[in-house]
């Protein structure tokens, strides 16, 4: 079995190779819960995190306090 690290982790090796004004993060998860935790985590470092692979619609879109957007999406 190969070795996977967590996203939170990778992102924040990725986060300091990246110069870009915009960055959107696209997370692809089970749990609404798992993206929204990942959003709350890159708020004021990133512009947006939507998420795939959602089963069910939501209804769980917000903007952060440092302005980061999460979108839950469903697909």
């Amino acid at each position: 079995m190969v070795n996977i690290d967590d996203p939170f982790r990778v992102a924040d090796r990725l986060l300091e190779k990246i110069a870009a004004k915009v960055i959107f993060v696209d997370m692809h998860a089970e749990a609404t819960s798992e993206k929204i935790a990942l959003g709350w985590y890159l708020d004021g470092r990133v512009t947006a995190v939507v998420g795939t692979h959602t089963h069910v619609p939501t209804a769980d879109a917000r903007c952060c306090r440092k302005g980061r957007h999460t979108r839950p999406t469903w697909a």
